[in-house]
Order: structure tokens, then C-alpha cells, then sequence
């Protein structure tokens, strides 16, 4: 509702009140009489409290435009109390963690530092790829030192209006300064940082002002002061110089792809709590995901735990079991960087001539790959170059990809000669007609 249409009724039904009040009034003998009314007494503190009501309520609505705007300087950093991620959630990566030790003795024993006369480590920037675990070490920071964790991506400090970004920044300091002993964590600094005199207009200058004053602020930490700035980018190129100086980001810690121990380490860590198959080996997977960052294993995992449910659909089975297959499928999704169910999309829209679609009732044993040599029977309901489409006898239907599937036999009641149930593509798995 419009500002003028809420002040509008507002005032219609105080002078409302009014006319209720006055006709009390002159329903009574004398004027004297009236005033000694109980009727007209408590009808006029109706109407003080109503005018008091109604002038707060017109005031609040004449600064609220005003008070949006002045909140626009507002920091919108993150506060996480209780950091319940340290080291041991960290897979890998021990160079990094051994020269964040620093850090968390400075944050645990600041007065040990002090008493070395030694320059106070102030701002860590930490460099690598998407995914590498940036924002996880830095957490893990903070669950060690048990302290407050600030996070916010530095994107959140440019606004359309020159100036929001600079005391943006001055508020956040200032409540980490409350907080303290705090670690500030900035994602993606280069949003922020890059070098500056190299555009123009009105969002260079915003940009630039944020900077200027993020580089103040790093510089006016008093010297018993407990902050700990840390701060992430895939672009270390970019970035300022004057970020990089001594006292500022001079501390830089470069994160780069896991090797095989660091991915046995991951892979442990995200499999920790779920249940796998005994012909499960994370050694040899952490073979298999050769280029992965951690982001990339950790959803390879999670995936594979999805493959295992699915298998489950229209069972009353809950005894999930993730087999070596499982992530075999899951890896191969990651490297093709699409799911399975994008695959049955695009299956959904294409032509029938893409499909082979048998033309008689087809039933099918499928033994799948592994160890346990596994089976499902049912009667087959498409098949494309990769995937193919059983119907069990419950009538649960169950998509299976083509690499695990070891063997095809067609069983008895069959209607379709040898290869034309499944397509040439599949020609070399199927067995004798059953």
C-alpha cells in the first residue's frame, strides 16, 4: 500500500474517533455534565492514545525511507558461533595446514606472541582452483582456534551507490572487532581487488573506494587486536599489489590438485558414514578420480550413494549397500559432467529412430559387473547406446548403464530374434535365447 494512502486512513479514523466523542458530549445535559460523563472520560483517552499511536505510526512510516537507505552500509558478513570444522574434516592439503598452524597459536596464545616482539600475522590469502577447499580450511581455522568465523564473498560490498562498499567494510570490521579473538573470511577477493586505475565509470570508482578502504582497515588493527584475515581467489594475478604488501596478504598459501595420498584421504573422510559394499576398495578409487579436486570427490560420493538408492525404488528394502560399481558410475558422471537423468531428458525428446525399441515382448536377465555378479530380470523397455530400461515383475522400473552391465541373456518367452531386443550396440553382450 502506498505511503500517502496508509497516512490517508490513518487520519480518517482518528477524526472517526473524534465525531464518537462529540456526540457522547452533546447527548449530555450541560458541558459540565458532559465532562463528568464516564461515557465522554474514557472516549477522550481513547482518543489521546489513539493520537499518541497515530504520530509514532506517521514518524516511523517518514523515516523508513531513510532507514533503508542508511542500511544499505550495512555488512552482510555471515557469523558462524560454534565452527564445528577443524583439521580432521580436511582431507589432504598438509603443506597448508602446516603453515595455518601459525595462525591458530597466534589466536590461542596471543600473549606468547606479543612477549616475542614478532610482527602479528595479519591477513592470509589463500590461492587455487574452485573446489580445492578453500572455505573448508579456512573454517577448519576457526573450529581449531574455537573462535567466531565472519564469512562473506566479496561481491556482497559493491553496490550501484558509490560509497555502500566502504562502509560495507569499516562495519564489518568494527563488529569483528566486538567478536574478537574472530577470523574474517572474504571468498573471491579478486571481485574486489584487482588492480586499480584499469576502468572507468561510476562502478570503477565504487570498486575502487571499497578497496582503498579495505587496505585502511587491514592497516588499522591496533596492536592487541585478535583478527585474522583471510581471504580466497582463483585470480591471484589481478589482484593489487598494495593487497600483497607486508601486513596486509603476506602471507600466501598456494592449494593445488590432491595428489593420489590426499585423494585416499578424502575419499575416507566421505565415506566414513556410509555404508559400503566389501568389494568397495578406496585405494583403488583413489586411482580412478586421478584429477579430481576435493569439491569433485565429494560429490563423486554422494553420487554414488544416489545410484545405490535408486536401486532401491519400488523395493521396501532399506539395507542401502554402495557398491564399487556404484562409483564406478558416479566417476564416469563426473567426467561426462552430466547426471543420468539429463541423459533420460534428452532420451525422452528424441526421435524414435534413436531408440531401439523392441517391436515384441523381450525378457531379459541382465548380470551386472563386480564381483557378486548381480542380476535383474525383467522385460526390456528401450535401450539407447548407453543405458537401457528394465520392467520387473513388481513393475519397478530400473535404468541401467551399459558399463555395468556384464551380460544379456534373453529368457524364455521371448519374441525377438538374438541382438534385435537391445540394438548392434549391444550385439556383443547378449547370450543365447534362454
Amino acid at each position: 500500500m502506498p505511503q500517502k494512502a496508509k497516512t490517508l486512513i490513518a487520519w480518517v479514523a482518528l477524526v472517526a474517533v473524534f465525531v464518537v466523542v462529540f456526540q457522547l458530549a452533546s447527548s449530555e445535559s450541560s458541558f459540565g455534565a458532559a465532562l463528568s460523563s464516564n461515557k465522554v472520560l474514557g472516549g477522550l483517552a481513547i482518543l489521546a492514545v489513539l493520537v499518541i499511536a497515530l504520530m509514532v505510526f506517521v514518524r516511523k512510516q517518514q523515516q523508513g525511507g531513510s532507514a533503508n537507505i542508511l542500511s544499505l552500509g550495512k555488512s552482510r558478513a555471515r557469523k558462524a558461533e560454534n565452527t564445528q570444522v577443524t583439521f580432521a574434516d580436511v582431507g589432504g592439503l598438509p603443506e597448508a595446514k602446516e603453515q595455518l598452524q601459525d595462525i591458530i597459536d597466534f589466536l590461542q596464545h596471543s600473549k606468547r606472541w606479543a612477549n616475542a616482539g614478532v610482527r602479528l600475522p595479519r591477513g592470509v590469502l589463500l590461492e587455487g582452483p574452485p573446489g580445492c577447499g578453500k572455505t573448508l580450511l579456512a573454517r577448519a581455522v576457526a573450529g581449531e582456534a574455537k573462535v567466531p568465523f565472519f564469512h562473506i564473498s566479496a561481491s556482497e560490498f559493491v553496490e550501484m551507490f558509490v560509497g555502500v562498499g566502504a562502509s560495507r567494510v569499516r562495519d564489518m570490521f568494527e563488529i569483528a572487532k566486538k567478536a574478537a579473538p574472530c577470523v574474517v573470511f572474504i571468498d573471491e577477493l579478486d571481485a574486489v581487488g584487482r588492480r586499480r586505475g584499469s576502468g572507468i565509470g561510476s562502478a570503477h570508482d565504487e570498486r575502487e573506494q571499497t578497496l582503498n578502504q579495505l587496505l585502511v582497515s587491514l592497516d588499522g588493527f591496533e596492536q592487541g587486536e585478535l583478527i585474522v584475515v583471510i581471504a580466497a581467489t582463483n585470480r591471484p594475478d589481478v589482484l593489487d599489489k598494495a593487497l600483497l604488501r607486508p601486513g596486509r596478504f603476506d602471507r600466501r598459501i598456494q592449494i593445488e590438485s590432491p595428489s593420489r595420498a590426499e585423494r585416499l584421504e578424502m575419499l575416507s573422510i566421505h565415506t566414513k558414514k556410509k555404508p559400503l559394499a566389501p568389494d568397495v576398495s578406496i585405494e583403488q578409487l583413489a586411482g580412478e578420480v586421478d584429477g579430481f579436486s576435493g569439491a569433485d570427490i565429494e560429490t563423486t560420493t554422494n553420487e554414488a550413494a544416489l545410484l545405490a538408492l535408486r536401486r532401491l525404488r519400488g523395493t521396501t528394502r532399506d539395507d542401502v549397500s554402495i557398491s564399487m560399481a556404484d562409483f564406478r558410475a558416479a566417476v564416469e558422471v563426473m567426467k561426462r559432467k552430466e547426471r543420468i537423468f539429463d541423459k533420460l531428458d534428452a532420451v525422452l525428446i528424441e526421435s524414435a529412430s534413436q531408440l531401439s525399441q523392441p517391436t515384441g515382448k523381450a525378457n531379459v536377465r541382465v548380470t551386472l559387473t563386480g564381483d557378486a555378479k548381480d542380476s535383474l530380470e525383467g522385460e526390456l523397455v528401450w535401450a539407447d547406446g548407453a543405458f537401457l530400461k528394465l520392467r520387473k515383475a513388481d513393475g519397478a522400473a530400473v535404468i541401467v548403464p551399459k558399463h555395468e552391465v556384464a551380460r544379456i541373456d534373453t529368457l524364455a518367452g521371448t519374441e525377438l530374434e538374438k541382438g534385435e531386443a537391445v540394438g548392434d550396440r549391444w550385439a556383443g553382450k547378449i547370450t543365447e535365447l534362454g
